[in-house]
């Protein structure tokens, strides 16, 4: 427990261990730990045991249904009534984090708190792009939430500009807090041989606006000869089993699911490079990982994910859907890559980002003046 507060971070959605939402808040957690602050973790039980960094209490159960809104309105109070019995007579301040766009309590409580981090709007920008559950988290949540929020986190300027569109009113709450850049080690890639296999990485859940079927269109159209490796969820592997089962039959394209930790670092290292087809980011950690060991990026702008894949080191297709021009920023990319002070150009362009120790003490900060 901190000096000046008590910090308590709600764990929905932290069960994901390949999610933005799960890196962000492991990371920030490590960091602000080496700075003496450790929050005190509510959440589920697979989120308490992924973060064993921080101390859990005892766990809450999540919703009945991810469909239904009023039951993740109802862990949020659950969370709050799990506070109130935890603390006790703790007379210090208190401060709630929300790390999932939406989850603080609602209801006001005397001396409490409440931070909220926003990763991104994808659901209200392209409601018929993504599951029912996330549209309607975003649609009926999120406007409580910000509302009741003493501060909002945007993870890039771009979240905070469609959040501010979204409710003007709220600007003044919010701060940009991008997420980090860890211990990065960039590697040399061979040099580029004409009409050689381009190993590509993929590493999505699947919604529609973060653009499997550009992919899909692109193995089967393209004259390269392009080999693609896929980490997604189970609805991404029946969707790329039902539409592209020709490409897995054939060895080009090889999907999978559960990889973590040093088994997903080394498809990043393995990889010619990592490729970003979504429409919309909110910022995009693949790309940062993928830079990290020296993996260039090719992707498709318009987001957060502008903010991240720096144009000395990453490529973006113009026209996403024109096959030919995926071909000509892969071919460049894969040549670029291959020179021999590619690495160093990497590592000084991952200079200029903000680490997660950088990350950490901002978020350090806000808490303090909260209080």
């Amino acid at each position: 427990m901190n000096q000046n507060f008590s910090l308590y971070w709600d764990g929905y959605g932290l069960d994901a261990p390949n999610s933005g939402i799960f890196v962000h808040a492991r990371e920030i957690s490590r960091e602000l730990g080496k700075l003496g602050c450790r929050p005190r973790l509510i959440g589920s039980r697979a989120a308490l045991k992924a973060l064993p960094n921080l101390e859990g209490i005892s766990p809450v159960s999540g919703p009945i249904s991810r469909l239904l809104p009023q039951n993740k309105l109802s862990w949020c109070e659950d969370v709050r009534r799990a506070i109130q019995a935890d603390r006790g007579a703790d007379p210090l301040p208190l401060i709630v984090h929300g790390l999932s766009n939406f989850n603080i309590p609602k209801s006001p409580m005397a001396s409490w708190r409440r931070v909220l981090t926003v990763h991104d709007l994808i659901p209200l920008l392209a409601p018929r792009e993504v599951s029912k559950s996330l549209y309607l988290q975003l649609k009926y949540l999120l406007p409580l939430a910000l509302k009741a929020a003493d501060q909002i986190i945007c993870v890039s300027k771009w979240t905070r500009n469609t959040l501010i569109d979204f409710m003007p009113s709220i600007a003044e709450k919010i701060e940009v807090i991008a997420n980090g850049v860890g211990l990065a080690t960039p590697l040399p890639k061979s040099p580029y041989v004409e009409n050689s296999i381009i190993n590509l990485l993929f590493v999505s859940r699947f919604e529609t606006y973060k653009g499997h079927a550009t992919l899909v269109e692109l193995l089967k159209k393209s004259k390269l000869a392009l080999r693609l490796e896929l980490i997604t969820d189970r609805k991404g592997v029946e969707y790329w089993t039902s539409q592209a089962g020709d490409l897995i039959q054939s060895g080009k394209v090889r999907v999978s699911s559960g990889v973590y930790g040093e088994e997903l670092k080394r498809c990043y290292k393995n990889a010619d490079i990592y490729v970003s087809p979504s429409r919309f980011e909110g910022y995009c950690l693949p790309a940062i990982e993928a830079l990290s060991v020296g993996t260039p990026v090719v992707y498709v702008g318009g987001s957060g994910i502008d903010e991240v894949a720096g144009t000395e080191v990453s490529f973006k297709v113009e026209r996403p859907d024109i096959v030919e021009d995926w071909e000509d920023a892969l071919v460049h990319c894969r040549k670029v890559s291959g020179e021999i002070d590619f690495p160093g150009r990497v590592t000084e362009y991952l200079h200029k980002l903000v680490t997660w120790k950088d990350a950490a003490a901002e978020h350090l900060k806000l808490y303090n003046r909260l209080v």
